[in-house]
């Protein structure tokens, strides 16, 4: 059997590869690998892209003991119409908030996030947990902390002007 592959059929697989969104697909992405605090916390987000519109039924975070982390198995559900459902727009994100700790910060662990459609499509990630390196400055309690004291001192500043103005 042979097979020809004619030059329009050549054209057409180039305009596909070339042209963005002509054969694009759902996806799911997170960061990998993802380096812990120094105490094994860590926080990221896996994000889920729509290139059609579709319905999220739920979607399924995996940090098992075995793996490192420890938060077990955490379903979301929101279910399928007819009453149901997380509708996400072609080119729209779903973003999903991914936290815990290692369970011994000097070792790796390993997340599973996934994403199910009511189409009954799903999608899998996989996110690498390292320890901290003692070299990297983490960011993710950084700046709560900053935001606090921002907070604070807004807080304060108009505290003194409201007392000043009612003495």
């Amino acid at each position: 059997m042979k097979i020809s592959v004619t030059s329009a059929a050549l054209g057409a697989i180039a305009m596909a590869l070339s042209c963005p969104g002509f054969a694009a697909a759902n996806t799911l992405d997170a960061p990998n690998p993802v380096e812990a605090a120094a105490d094994g916390s860590f926080s990221y987000e896996a994000v889920f892209t729509a290139s059609d519109d579709v319905v999220i039924q739920g979607f399924t975070l995996i940090g098992l003991n075995e793996d490192n982390v420890n938060f077990g198995i955490i379903l979301a559900d929101c279910f399928c119409p007819p009453g149901g459902g997380c509708p996400v727009a072609m080119g729209e994100e779903f973003l999903i908030p991914v936290g815990g700790s290692l369970l011994d910060p000097a070792q790796p662990g390993l997340v599973t996030v996934s994403v199910q459609l009511c189409t009954g499509e799903s999608f899998e990630v996989e996110t690498t947990i390292t320890p901290f390196d003692g070299e990297s400055v983490p960011t993710t309690s950084t700046w709560g902390l900053v935001v606090l004291c921002l907070s604070l001192a807004v807080a304060g500043k108009l505290r003194g002007e409201r007392w000043k103005s009612m003495a």
